[in-house]
């Protein structure tokens, strides 16, 4: 008991002063149509959430040695807890394919190092049992391919390497020279997507590189790029023809219609405003970078979503005082609603409620009227009225 007040105080004396650091004024009036649901223990920071394909099923992954929740949504009741993924500062989550498995990413505070390629630790948890299949320290990225059989994972600054997941046994790799930070799989399982530095080779072909001297350093030292290889063979198919900043998420959408690429200036790129990252979209069926593009001033990797019916884009990021959501018309990239992660939401705050440290993660409900959005040990659940 002793012990769980003093995480509580902890938890709220870190908190205040994210709070008292980010603003010393007022929230803005609004009139969001919402309410809190609490999952869990009420001591229990919640980090991250993922919907399982059958739309009912909710993760809500916890920091430090807090389980994880597997909530009903229709019956609004937690079905399962299991004891994995304890880092510190809780996991990033997502479904396989057909719910099977369960990725968890650990997470961190401070997860920025603009000159060091980010590793960091993957578990992979059997969804039906809370088994943990397979575990990674220091590796870059790792995804589960479609059908649910591999595991495959970018690691030593260059390999990328297929496992077995019953067997735990790595199948075949090969080597993505100056591989940075993440990897994707296609919604098929015919593809690889690799971001990798840039390669002077390419580079003196390039027009953009070739008609502008003055941003060639640039380009050379401060840009990446991502290539696409087959799956089976390892042949390089094509790269997309377009320069990221320092990448360090792509990911195909569900449909494997699209690639989402997520990325952030080099600290020598940020503007005057501090720390801004993007994610940028690709058409997977082609390789042809697309117009859409998503800006976050999020403090921490933020999460981003594309709704159920591919109209909306949802990113978390920052006012000038505090986290937001942001939601987007996928196609014409116009911001729609904005909910902002302020005090009134917990102005009347019941006992043992505390309110976010600044991070925060979201899903698209079933329909797309509405979403649910970490705050703390509560969940918000927005009506969006778009």
């Amino acid at each position: 008991m002793i012990y769980l007040t003093t995480l509580k105080n902890s938890i709220f004396l870190y908190i205040l002063l994210f709070y008292l650091f980010i603003d010393t004024g007022h929230s803005q009036g609004t009139n969001y149509d919402f309410e809190k649901i609490q999952i869990g223990e009420v001591q229990n920071l919640l980090v991250w959430l993922a919907l399982h394909p059958d739309n009912k099923t909710l993760a809500v992954t916890s920091h430090q040695s807090f389980p994880l929740y597997m909530y009903n949504l229709e019956s609004k009741q937690v079905e399962n807890q299991f004891d994995v993924g304890n880092w510190y500062a809780g996991s990033r989550a997502r479904f396989s394919k057909n719910g099977k498995y369960l990725m968890l990413q650990q997470l961190f505070y401070m997860d920025y190092a603009p000159n060091k390629d980010r590793e960091v630790n993957f578990e992979v948890m059997d969804v039906a049992t809370g088994k943990s299949m397979l575990n990674f320290g220091d590796y870059h990225d790792a995804k589960i391919t479609p059908d649910e059989k591999h595991l495959v994972t970018l690691s030593g600054g260059d390999r990328v390497a297929i496992h077995d997941i019953e067997t735990r046994k790595e199948l075949r790799s090969f080597v993505v020279p100056e591989a940075t930070n993440s990897l994707a799989v296609s919604s098929d399982g015919k593809l690889i997507a690799v971001a990798h530095k840039t390669y002077k080779s390419d580079l003196v072909k390039n027009p953009a590189y070739k008609n502008n001297k003055k941003n060639q350093p640039i380009l050379e030292k401060y840009k990446q790029q991502i290539s696409v290889f087959d799956y089976n063979t390892f042949e390089k198919l094509y790269t997309i023809d377009a320069f990221y900043d320092l990448v360090y998420l792509i990911d195909y959408s569900d449909d494997g219609e699209y690639l989402f690429v997520y990325s952030i200036p080099h600290e020598k790129l940020q503007g005057p405003n501090g720390k801004k990252s993007y994610v940028e979209v690709v058409n997977a069926k082609t390789g042809e970078p697309l117009r859409n593009s998503f800006g976050s001033l999020a403090n921490y990797e933020p999460d981003f979503k594309l709704s159920h019916n591919k109209k909306y884009f949802g990113i978390l990021s920052l006012s000038t005082r505090f986290p937001e959501l942001h939601i987007y018309d996928f196609e014409t990239n116009v911001l729609l609603k904005r909910f902002e992660l302020s005090y009134r939401l917990f102005e009347k705050t019941k006992e043992g409620e505390f309110p976010t440290d600044g991070r925060g993660s979201f899903i698209f409900l079933p329909g797309d009227e509405e979403v649910l959005i970490v705050f703390g040990n509560r969940l918000i659940k927005w009506k969006m009225e778009l």
